[in-house]
């Protein structure tokens, strides 16, 4: 009897290509969007929080693209943390949603911007400098979405402008917060001690969208 030969081509199945990570509804309707416009330009600075904007499907699956790629970071004048710059085919619709909301809602002409994961666990943290180092000093619309597995007890993100106005950001599993930053602001993450969630990390995903160049 001659051997029956196959075709791998054919016979084998072909790849499930990965789903896509992307906001939640109604995050992904413009009206949505534009509706929010009112309350964002109401705060000094101009920012807001909004709940439930990543399912904790998307938020795992960020954090399982993040993990091969995270890196330490540790200088004692700047912070303690891990990071990770993600693939941009990865990111890319993401990024892009979070760009349109982002400029819907500023009612700003917003550029591509960048993207970063930053997971602080316990010992961690990070001090202005380190975001005076980082960050692009331009007016810009920050978006950060909260990526952490469960909630912790304290707020773990503060922004300030100038000297008086502090603007705290409590952490929240698929928080979605937008805050304007002009090239005074600054932030920090608050130390990550045993009273601040213990053993547990506080994973973000921050992408920083400068105004579009006119």
């Amino acid at each position: 009897m001659v051997p029956r030969v196959t075709d791998e081509r054919t016979t084998r199945p072909a790849p499930v290509p990965a789903p896509q990570v992307l906001l939640e509804p109604p995050f992904d309707q413009p009206l949505f969007a534009l509706a929010l416009r009112a309350a964002f330009s109401k705060s000094t600075p101009r920012f807001l929080s909004l709940p439930s904007a990543l399912s904790p499907a998307s938020a795992r699956r960020l954090r399982q693209l993040a993990r091969p790629h995270l890196q330490p970071f540790d200088l004692a004048d700047r912070g303690r943390y891990r990071f990770a710059e993600l693939p941009i085919t990865e990111l890319s619709p993401l990024r892009a949603q979070l760009r349109d909301f982002a400029a819907a809602v500023s009612g700003l002409s917003l550029s591509p911007g960048s993207a970063r994961i930053f997971v602080f666990a316990r010992g961690d943290y990070s001090l202005r400098f380190d975001d005076a180092r980082t960050r692009q000093h331009a007016r810009a619309i920050e978006a950060t979405l909260d990526l952490s597995p469960a909630p912790g007890p304290h707020g773990a993100t503060v922004y300030s402008e100038g000297l008086f106005t502090h603007l705290p950001v409590a952490q929240l599993p698929g928080q979605l917060t937008l805050v304007e930053r002009s090239p005074q602001s600054a932030r920090f993450d608050r130390y990550r001690s045993a009273t601040s969630g213990g053993a547990r990390a506080f994973i973000l995903l921050r992408a920083s969208f400068p105004l579009a160049e006119s």
